[in-house]
């Protein structure tokens, strides 16, 4: 039985972690892909098909009833994320990737309710980091749904789940803190250039 180790989910850690991990990235756009990622700890991703070739074993090994599509396997050298290439919702693939990314940055022994709910957190500011919300919505002036659908990796549930919990957070997210500041310079050109459009409409109601 999985047990939770500590008695609160610590979402201030999983935001943090993610947050200097993008910045350690080099993006130049909002369509965050984790395969592609520069990754500053012991761990590499691959398909569980490509693995089980390599290792010369059954997929099974590696896989049961209870795989979504990602997984771990924790080695004292190097971690392994696999996950399902014959997937194709990619947005949903690279969703698991990062959820269990966030596992092995939180260091989680257990996956207990606890450390779903920080690896959630932690995967969500990876692909949709807050700073770069917060910054599409002082620049187009609202946020929507098909904002992020349209924009960033991930599928429509997704968006909803995130935008709803930016709303809710929306009075609570330091944008001056140093971090931010940062994330929001870094994906500056990326959002301007998605969002050109409304500058320009915006450039032109001022005239």
């Amino acid at each position: 039985m999985n047990i939770d180790t500590h008695c609160k989910p610590n979402f201030k850690k999983a935001r943090h972690l993610a947050t200097e991990l993008l910045l350690k990235q080099d993006l130049d756009s909002l369509f965050i892909n984790i395969i592609d990622f520069d990754i500053d700890i012991p761990v590499k991703i691959d398909s569980v098909q490509h693995y089980a070739k390599v290792t010369k074993r059954h997929i099974n090994d590696f896989t049961c009833d209870g795989f979504d599509g990602c997984l771990v396997l924790k080695y004292s050298r190097c971690n392994v994320i696999l996950y399902d290439e014959t997937e194709t919702n990619i947005a949903r693939r690279n969703w698991g990737i990062a959820h269990e990314l966030g596992h092995l940055y939180l260091e989680h022994e257990t996956d207990g309710r606890i450390q779903e709910q920080e690896a959630n957190v932690f995967a969500g500011q990876l692909i949709v980091p807050e700073a770069v919300l917060y910054s599409i919505l002082v620049h187009k002036g609202s946020i929507k749904i098909k904002d992020l659908t349209n924009n960033f990796n991930v599928s429509k549930e997704c968006s909803k789940n995130r935008l709803k919990s930016f709303i809710k957070r929306l009075n609570f997210i330091n944008i001056d803190s140093n971090l931010n500041k940062k994330l929001s310079e870094k994906f500056r050109p990326c959002i301007e250039q998605c969002f050109y459009e409304y500058k320009q409409k915006y450039i032109k109601d001022a005239n």
